[in-house]
């Protein structure tokens, strides 16, 4: 009930709240999942022993799927959320359609960019065809995967026209997966570190190309980066996840002027490979305290942190399996 309140109150004083729509594909881990899939046979290759082989879809699987997605819409909106979000960046299922590096289909579903790109367009259609044309549909995807072999920025443009085509209201920029995570550290390109934005220079090369509005997250950190993302025109509006998990109050003190910036440091992890796994592993523990009414914990071990992690989302697989 305590959830339901926050969409009325939040639909009350106009705001939107969205829920993101996500499946895992070949990146659920081993003590998560033991049914593991994606478009192809597969595997993550970033610890051993930490994710499972995933098997190849068939036909009447991927259209589960596809009607999963719209059925998890339907619900949102029945349950009053005001637009939803469709997750197809950082390697997950979606997004793993759209690599050649996971997808080695040799059917409809795979091969040129435009069937890689069926399995998000099918279901941005379904959905719309399920919700109507007055709730939205926003779309998370990657500029590139930043591994070899994977999904480029020319695919990325491609399926861009695609989005802007089938009507969708809203589409997120972001990048990287889980072996290339981007989406959480960034290039070491100097334009990037002073505009802090990841993915401005993609962005740009965007919205040339789409007439959808344009979201851009990650990296942003101070008033003045979001100033100049805005005011370039080519961005409608930005995302700030990470400061908002540092200090949920940031967006009021930035508006304020209380603040003019925020630092981020999670505890680190000192092995190279887990370092940002330990940091996502991070801020979904500090989005839990967050929601049980607990405060966020600055000083949280960062080894622990990431065990804790897997061992909590172990223990939701099981009694997610045992409440059906």
């Amino acid at each position: 009930m305590i959830f339901k309140d926050l969409v009325s109150h939040s639909i009350k004083v106009g705001q939107h709240i969205w829920p993101q729509l996500n499946h895992p594909g070949r990146q659920a881990l081993k003590a998560v999942s033991k049914k593991i899939v994606a478009p192809s046979v597969s595997k993550v290759t970033l610890v051993p022993g930490m994710f499972g082989e995933a098997k190849e879809l068939t036909e009447n699987e991927i259209q589960d799927i596809i009607k999963d997605f719209t059925t998890s819409a339907q619900y949102s909106k029945e349950f009053g959320f005001t637009g939803v979000q469709i997750h197809a960046a950082h390697g997950y299922l979606i997004s793993q359609f759209l690599s050649p590096l996971t997808n080695k289909r040799k059917d409809k579903w795979g091969g040129s960019i435009e069937n890689r790109s069926r399995f998000l367009i099918e279901i941005i259609k379904k959905t719309r065809s399920i919700v109507g044309a007055d709730f939205p549909i926003g779309v998370k995807i990657n500029s590139a995967d930043f591994q070899r072999g994977g999904f480029t920025e020319d695919d990325c443009i491609e399926v861009l026209k695609a989005l802007d085509e089938s009507g969708v209201d809203l589409i997120e920029l972001s990048g990287g997966t889980y072996e290339a995570p981007t989406m959480v550290s960034g290039n070491t390109k100097e334009s990037t570190v002073k505009r802090e934005a990841f993915f401005m220079e993609f962005a740009e090369k965007a919205k040339d190309v789409i007439k959808t509005p344009l979201m851009l997250t990650g990296g942003f950190r101070s008033i003045k980066g979001m100033d100049e993302a805005i005011g370039s025109e080519k961005v409608d509006i930005i995302g700030i996840a990470r400061p908002m998990v540092w200090d949920t109050h940031f967006p009021k003190k930035l508006l304020s002027g209380e603040v003019s910036s925020i630092e981020c440091n999670p505890p680190e992890l000192p092995i190279k490979k887990l370092k940002h796994m330990a940091e996502l592993g991070w801020y979904v523990l500090q989005i839990r305290n967050i929601g049980f009414g607990k405060k966020v914990d600055h000083t949280s071990n960062s080894v622990k942190d990431l065990f804790k992690y897997i061992g909590m989302s172990q223990r939701d697989a099981f009694l997610k399996k045992f409440s059906l």
